[in-house]
């Protein structure tokens, strides 16, 4: 997104790290209106490593279509 500053990208390091960097991810949300689907997306465009694994490894059934799924 332009004129945003994301949290640090999240790359599965630990259960901690992932509440804090939803957390981080639902204030940006908060400051602009987006569809479901649109979070989903932003999110998944920071996940890096082993997150970013996981989320390509999951079927298309499996996958979240919300951010509150994911």
């Amino acid at each position: 997104m332009i004129g945003c500053s994301y949290p640090p990208t999240y790359d599965d390091i630990g259960a901690d790290e992932y509440i804090e960097w939803c957390i981080s991810m639902d204030k940006i949300f908060a400051n602009r209106f987006m569809c479901a689907r649109r979070k989903v997306k932003n999110a998944i465009s920071v996940l890096r490593d082993s997150a970013l694994t996981w989320w390509e490894a999951l079927s298309p059934s499996d996958k979240p279509q919300t951010w509150e799924d994911m």
